[in-house]
Parts: C-alpha cells; structure tokens; sequence
C-alpha cells in the first residue's frame, strides 16, 4: 500500500484516530495534526511501533507555509484523507426522520486540507466510514471574472420575451431548472447553483441526472453527503439569517440567505468579481392562487401563523409533521393561476412541490446587496423585461448588445 493521509485538526477526535491506527496498522503514514492536538497525538505515536510521520500545519487557508508543506508532501491527484470525527446527525427540513452527518461542523478542516491538494476526503467514525469528493471549492473562483459582465438567469417567464441566444458567449448562472431551456436555447450556462432545501432534499436526483456534467454546481456544504454531482462546489452558506435583518458577501468565508436563489448567484458572481452583474428573468412576480392555497395576503404568505386542516394534510402526504409554526405552506402547480416559469414542464409532476415565494423578505435582501455592492463599486442591473423587482436599476435587454 502507498503512503496514506489522517489528518487530526480541530473538529477531529485523537481518540478516533488512535482507534483508526489500531484497525488499520498502517505502514507508511502521514499525518497531518493542529497545533491544538500535535501533544496528544506525539503521545499516541510513542505507544505503537508505526513509522509515522507528523506534520503539525497551520490553521488558516491562506497561511503561506500551505504552499511550502504542499510543495514538499506532493500529494498525487486521487490521494484520500482520513478525517476521523465525530458527526451529529443534522435533521432533514422536509423529510420526516430523514437525517444526514452534520458535516458543516469541519468545513473549515475540509477548505484547509483542499488548499493542501485534498480533494477526496473520507470521515471515520464508529459507524464507518463515508467518502466524499470535493473537486471545487469558492476560493478557488475569487475574481477569476475580474471586471467581466456576468447574467443571473432567473427561471420566470419573461426569458420568453427576449433572444437567450445572445446569452451563449456571456458568463451565465442559472439555477434549479434551467437545464430545461438547455436544448431551445442550445446551449448550457455557465455556472448552476441551488439553495432551496426542499428542492434539494426532495429532487436531488432529478438535479444529478440532469444539471450538465460540465457545468460547475454550488450548493450548501451541508447538502455535501447528499448530492452526487461531476464538478461539485459546496460552499459555505448560513441559512439562519433573520427576517428583516439581511446579510451579504463578498467573501467566500460565508454566503448568507436572501430568500431566492438568485440572491446566493449574486454573491457568487461578486465574489468571482464580476461587475456589472445583470438579472433577467428575474419577474419576481407570482401567479399563484392565494385564496386556493389559504393564504391571507400577498405580503405575508410566509408569515402564516396558524396551520389549516389543508395544511396539515398536505405536509402529511409530504410525510412531514407540522410541528412548527413557521414552516411555510407548500404550493404546486395546480395552485398557480398563471404562468410561474419559462417552462411549463417547471412545475410537472405528481404533486410536485414548491416552498413559496417571501416577496418582502427578498427585497429587503435585494435591497441590502444593492448598497453593499455600491460601496464596492459593483453595479448590480436589471433587463428583466416587466420585472416588479424594483431594488436594482432597470435596463433594456437589447441595449447591451
């Protein structure tokens, strides 16, 4: 066997590892270690007769040394580390006793070690052992489209009214379904991210066998064990931001919710340095029957308080128990009283399922990256044709080209 890679930073267990020496008796080991663990670790290895070789690293991705410790370890391409750690079970959000490792805990152990070169990883625990496959991270895309213009694509219907052709050459992010313009518009965009949990936990696999192998695909690191994708870049995304009370970034340390997917693309093309980034199909608009699905007001669809027997019955046939009060009513097509999406396919399927549209939580997201992205002289435009997005500055499609 050739030289094997644990690495003990700071979310892994000494104890596991010394558990993992003992099963796997290795002969050629490297072993990456914090300076948070380096004595206990020292300590484990003067008890067995391994040959073993310890390399305390730095705890910050953008320590310098990383590149020399690289340099001098080089790793091949397909090499595996070991991360012997401790995972919580994080509970799906619409999957009744669905569960998944909690692996945003190490994310930051997981960026370390893909600096040094990782990119297939492997955790150890009692229950055994997972494999996962990090090919991209955010960091790595950091102003690589410096001063570039970039289009968020939207899925609404208004990309009907405009020539997508002109979108081929461009840099171009599209989400969730858009793969189903793909073949009309004969071409594919050039990135594709999702954010919406219940798109993510109910459809990942429509989501793998479709989104194109080539194109790069962000998702929250927390949907890591769950999503199989070529091209996989999990990013770290916190989904507990407050109503009302919106963040955004520039950074790839963190992306923050914005209520809408689009909100995640932007801080993606921002931090990848594209200026000006242009939103089309982004209607922001919903047809959607509000007497039909119960709802008080177009302004408080998400603020719904009270669950009604419809309610209740349908979170039972999405096998989800209605224990909190503010989980959102879910919608479906036969709910939309108009067009919702470029695509009548969008919304197909047995009882297909959609977390409603929270306007109001939106555009104060919108309206808080407008005025972060102005400060840093990034322009932020709308071509969206009849948008009632009224946060970003408003341009004819046609007049950039």
């Amino acid at each position: 066997m050739g030289m094997q890679f644990v690495a003990v930073l700071n979310h892994e267990s000494p104890a596991l590892y010394q558990r993992w020496l003992r099963d796997n008796l290795p002969t050629n080991l490297i072993t990456l270690v914090s300076p948070k663990h380096e004595r206990t670790i020292q300590e484990i290895h003067s008890g067995t007769n391994l040959t073993i070789t310890t390399i305390v690293v730095p705890t910050r991705p953008t320590d310098p040394r990383i590149e020399e410790i690289k340099a001098e370890l080089g790793i091949p391409p397909d090499t595996t580390i070991t991360l012997p750690a401790f995972f919580k079970e994080d509970p799906a959000k619409f999957i009744e006793r669905g569960t998944f490792p909690k692996i945003q805990d190490d994310y930051n152990g997981f960026r370390l070690l893909w600096h040094f070169g990782f990119r297939h990883f492997e955790t150890y625990n009692f229950q055994g052992t997972r494999a996962y496959h990090v090919p991209h991270l955010l960091d790595e895309f950091v102003d690589i489209h410096k001063n570039q213009r970039a289009f968020i694509v939207g899925n609404g219907p208004s990309l009907n009214q405009i020539d997508m052709s002109k979108l081929a050459s461009e840099i171009t992010y599209g989400s969730n379904r858009s793969y189903l313009g793909y073949d009309k518009w004969q071409y594919h965009f050039t990135y594709w991210g999702i954010v919406d949990r219940l798109q993510i936990e109910h459809y990942q696999f429509e989501y793998e066998d479709n989104v194109p192998v080539e194109i790069v695909k962000f998702f929250p690191f927390q949907y890591l064990p769950l999503f199989n994708f070529d091209n996989a870049c999990p990013v770290p995304h916190k989904f507990g931001t407050k109503p009302g009370q919106p963040q955004f970034s520039l950074s790839p340390d963190m992306l923050y919710l914005g209520w809408s997917v689009s909100f995640f693309l932007i801080q993606i093309a921002a931090i990848m340095g594209c200026n000006p980034i242009i939103l089309v199909g982004m209607d922001h608009n919903y047809s959607l029957d509000q007497r039909k699905m119960g709802m008080i007001d177009g302004n408080r669809w998400y603020d719904r308080n009270t669950f009604t027997r419809k309610l209740i019955n349908r979170m039972q046939r999405l096998n989800q128990k209605p224990n909190k009060p503010h989980t959102p009513q879910m919608w479906k097509a036969s709910d939309a009283s108009g067009a919702t999406h470029f695509d009548e396919r969008y919304t197909q399927g047995e009882d297909k399922l959609f977390v409603p549209p929270r306007p109001v939580y939106a555009e104060q997201a919108y309206a808080h990256a407008r005025k972060v992205t102005e400060t840093h002289g990034i322009q932020i435009l709308n071509a969206t044709p009849g948008s009632k997005l009224t946060e970003f500055e408003p341009v004819d499609f046609n007049s950039l080209f």
